[in-house]
């Protein structure tokens, strides 16, 4: 992990337990935060009920749990987090931000797999970005939802992932690990690179799928360049088959 990207996580990971408040961006939650937000949204029978004071619980914000903690939504958190690492995505909402291509250097679908690096993660609906959280690799996520909560990465509930610019990640960092069974673009682009590394792929070639030739031929690249040959194309695997690459 890269120093830009653990001062992002560190950042996203000490949020946990913040309150989701719809329209928030990382200022800290007050009466008069909501009150701000309840005029602006058609959110504010949601956010008022987050709040022991508006909803009449109590006078004063003593004892509330969400107390000197910043608010955000789910666009807000992730815009918020990267931030503090430097990086700055620009949309006001979680599609705008997905949709301005600006903001990344690499966008694929979770279904072709995730990178192992920190990136951002989409939820659509329809033509839409529902949600957005951060994945800070090694299966965690981070997100904002019913307030920041950290999770373990549920394939299931992502469809999307980008690579936000301005982490100058390696390539191979912005690249999913791929693995038997595998299928779609990265895999073809693996293949593409296996065959140009001399390896030969005689049944099926760069067709996209990772079956057990093409298992068989990373394992075969990983012996020559002298890495462990477990088959699947993961960090070291990646940037082996991209060295040279610009």
């Amino acid at each position: 992990m890269t120093e830009t990207e653990k001062k992002i996580a560190d950042a996203a990971l000490r949020q946990v337990g913040s309150p989701y408040v719809y329209g928030a961006w990382g200022a800290e939650c007050t009466p008069a935060l909501r009150r701000k937000y309840m005029r602006c949204t058609d959110q504010g029978d949601r956010i008022r009920k987050g709040c022991p004071v508006l909803s009449g619980k109590q006078k004063k914000c003593g004892g509330c749990p969400h107390q000197g903690r910043l608010a955000f939504d789910c666009r807000g958190f992730t815009h918020w987090a990267l931030l503090q690492g430097g990086v700055n995505i620009t949309g006001q909402g979680a599609t705008s931000q997905w949709n301005t291509r600006a903001n990344w250097v690499k966008k694929g679908t979770v279904a072709d797999g995730v990178p192992e690096g920190l990136c951002c993660l989409f939820r659509s609906r329809g033509s839409r970005m529902a949600h957005t959280g951060l994945y800070l690799g090694g299966g965690v996520v981070v997100h904002c939802a019913k307030g920041v909560q950290r999770e373990e990465m549920k394939a299931s509930a992502w469809t999307h992932w980008a690579v936000p610019r301005g982490l100058d990640v390696p390539v191979e960092l912005a690249l999913p690990a791929l693995r038997r069974g595998d299928r779609g673009e990265a895999v073809r682009r693996m293949q593409q690179a296996l065959l140009a590394a001399g390896i030969a792929l005689p049944k099926c070639g760069a067709d996209g799928r990772f079956g057990p030739e093409t298992e068989a031929a990373v394992k075969q690249f990983q012996t020559e360049k002298g890495l462990s040959p477990d088959g699947v194309c993961g960090q070291a695997t990646w940037a082996a088959l991209t060295e040279g690459e610009t």
